[in-house]
């Protein structure tokens, strides 16, 4: 049984050209999959998919969508942080769908910039990109991580995260409760003993991805 993958591109409406370097890539890894007789179709949607109608694109995200792709310029709009706040809902509710930031590389933090850095939550992270063709290697890279990654049965990947975690929600919130805590701790040991073991300034920044996108830089 043919396994489909679904997933909606969200950004603003001026990068169409990245939206359909996507669409292509999806064309060829569909061929590439028939070819060598996986069972695996990519279908991948934007809102001109949707008559920019975006009640139902936004129904797409919530129920259907089991990857979301953000692609910014280093912009961003109310619509799309609308999506994403959607997405991360639909996400702590149904277990799906995942998403992704693909950010054009820049050289100025602006107020965009550093809000996008905000929203990146839990393990979020941005995947930097210089252009057309980069961006369109390194979706395929992400997309070929994220296939794998998905379940051997004929569901999706999210939809068998959502099956594990049915009935089992509050066990799963312990687990997440238990890593927490345990980074807490982490952190305040690590703290403790850099301050003991010297007289100088401490500065302690926490975050994921984009904590660390931001410390190279």
């Amino acid at each position: 049984i043919m396994k489909q993958i679904n997933i909606f591109i969200a950004g603003a409406k001026a990068l169409g050209l990245y939206r359909d370097t996507i669409k292509a890539l999806s064309v060829d890894m569909n061929n590439s999959f028939a070819k060598s007789g996986r069972d695996i179709k990519l279908e991948i949607l934007s809102y001109e998919n949707f008559g920019n109608n975006q009640d139902l694109y936004d129904g797409y995200i919530s129920n259907e969508a089991d990857l979301v792709i953000f692609v910014l310029d280093g912009r961003i709009g109310e619509t799309t942080k609308q999506e994403y706040v959607l997405a991360v809902n639909s996400k702590m509710k149904f277990a799906r769908p995942d998403r992704v930031v693909f950010l054009k590389s820049y050289n100025d933090v602006t107020t965009d910039i550093a809000f996008i850095n905000g929203m990146l939550v839990n393990d979020d992270y941005y995947i930097e990109f210089a252009d057309e063709n980069d961006l369109r290697v390194k979706v395929q890279t992400y997309l070929t991580h994220f296939i794998d990654t998905c379940s051997t049965t004929n569901e999706t990947h999210s939809q068998s995260i959502n099956d594990e975690c049915n009935g089992g929600g509050r066990r799963c919130r312990w687990w997440l409760f238990v890593v927490v805590a345990m980074m807490l701790l982490s952190a305040v040991a690590s703290l403790f003993i850099v301050h003991r073991n010297s007289n100088k300034p401490v500065l302690l920044i926490a975050g994921g991805g984009s904590a660390r996108n931001y410390i190279e830089r």
